[in-house]
């Protein structure tokens, strides 16, 4: 079963609890749950032994590849893609990040993420203007630079992805994000209620060199296909 179709019938199950008066429902409370419930259900074609018989796939963690013990725009890009696929990222001291989240979408998140860390790492070196940098002794400023701009302007399309969701995805994506935000925070409070996950600012050498990166970054797809877990982006796409 797809985690799209585990996410809705968690949201069916949900409602139809809703609407059971002994959960302290009122009649109104109960009426609209029992609605939204049925709605679904017609929508996805989804049957009530489905519902009845579903269990929802529980919360988990996995540690990413060494990304460095700095702070750098590999954590950007790996937070990133945890977001844009209902995952959390933690940074360890190790140099590796742990994502939390669903078997199935800190898989699909695992898939961007090296799929965006690649681009961030050949795409600059082809560009005339890291061989004028090169020219000028500036080759590393300018990668660097070029990194962070890459990164932190994915980082800013993925804010803007989960706040300008459009009424036809909202209905779905909106509820789908905020329950997997919750089951997560719920796992991070229970298993790393000590971890500090503010993430530090960064700056770059390179004006020229950042622009650049941001503007890639701009272009880059964000959806990958053939994934088995949930993307934001892919939502948003269709």
């Amino acid at each position: 079963m797809s985690a799209d179709k585990q996410n809705l019938i968690a949201r069916v199950q949900k409602l139809f609890a809703l609407a059971d008066p002994a959960n302290g429902a009122t009649e109104a409370e109960a009426q609209t749950a029992m609605e939204k419930a049925q709605g679904l259900l017609a929508l996805h074609k989804l049957s009530l032994s489905e519902v009845e018989e579903f269990v929802a796939e529980p919360v988990t963690e996995e540690a990413t590849e060494h990304l460095g013990r700095k702070f750098c725009w590999k954590h950007i890009i790996m937070a990133s893609a945890a977001r844009l696929c209902f995952c959390e990222t933690l940074r360890t001291g190790s140099g590796r990040c742990i994502l939390i989240g669903k078997a199935a979408d800190i898989a699909t998140a695992r898939e961007l993420s090296r799929y965006l860390l690649v681009l961030g790492e050949t795409t600059p070196k082809r560009s005339d203007d890291y061989e004028d940098a090169r020219r000028r002794e500036l080759g590393r400023q300018f990668l660097n630079s070029w990194r962070k701009g890459f990164a932190m302007r994915i980082s800013q399309r993925v804010d803007e992805l989960l706040a300008g969701q459009n009424e036809e995805t909202a209905i779905i994506v909106h509820p789908m994000y905020n329950e997997a935000r919750m089951a997560n925070e719920a796992y991070l409070q229970e298993n790393h209620p000590d971890v500090d996950c503010h993430s530090p600012v960064i700056s770059a050498s390179h004006s020229q060199g950042f622009k650049a990166g941001a503007e890639h970054g701009g272009r880059v797809v964000l959806s990958r296909q053939g994934t088995v877990g949930r993307s934001v982006a892919g939502k948003l796409s269709h």
